[in-house]
């Protein structure tokens, strides 16, 4: 299943620095998380930027680019699929793998906080993923991908884009880029994520992923 938050590893040149590497046992004394308890009340849901509750879902169309020659268009849904609580924290379990939490109108996603040796547990840690950003105004940040940290820019966008499920303006945009390649992702508030795209290799390689219907309790 296609992964639509986590940029290609391509960006990995981006890296801006790099945490400490540990290969302890990640669960002693470990700060944050080492006790999630299962939750199955339907009626739970998480208001944010992306909005979260039990069978949510996002369906999206995506199209792919080679040297300029379009291929086959294919689908892919995210949903919601289970959810885990630790203390005042609730984290959502999505079919692409990643584990989100709303937290004050920004969005975290379950990160680890170094190398680990084959066969160990990592240690659980709350990163930044999306956040607000006020109008007018550029906000640089670092987005964690396990122990490495990559740079982008994020800004409120007043533009429209048109896509079958509706059309969106006043999306926040979060974007990396460098002469390798360009990662762009555009979220509306209470809704999601709307568009990315993946562009690299002098645009050689380019995909976009655009959300065609979605379902939010």
């Amino acid at each position: 299943m296609k992964n639509i938050l986590l940029p290609i590893g391509l960006f990995l040149v981006l890296i801006s620095c790099k945490k400490e590497i540990t290969s302890e046992n990640p669960y002693v004394n470990c700060p944050y998380g080492n006790h999630l308890v299962a939750m199955t009340d339907p009626s739970v849901k998480s208001d944010g930027i992306i909005p979260l509750a039990l069978n949510n879902y996002w369906i999206y169309s995506d199209s792919t680019w080679h040297d300029g020659v379009l291929g086959p268009i294919t689908y892919d849904t995210v949903s919601v699929i289970s959810a885990e609580k630790t203390g005042d924290d609730i984290w959502w379990n999505m079919s692409d793998g990643y584990r989100l939490c709303n937290e004050n109108e920004k969005v975290y996603k379950l990160s680890f906080n170094g190398e680990v040796m084959p066969g160990t547990t990592v240690c659980p840690e709350k990163a930044l993923l999306f956040f607000p950003v006020p109008a007018d105004t550029a906000v640089r940040w670092t987005e964690w991908i396990s122990d490495y940290g990559i740079l982008g820019e994020a800004k409120l966008n007043k533009s429209i884009i048109h896509t079958q499920a509706g059309d969106f303006s006043g999306f926040f945009e979060y974007n990396q880029s460098d002469a390798f390649g360009k990662n762009f992702r555009w979220i509306k508030p209470g809704i999601g994520i709307i568009k990315t795209i993946l562009e690299y290799n002098n645009n050689s390689f380019r995909s976009v992923r655009t959300l065609v219907s979605y379902k939010i309790l």
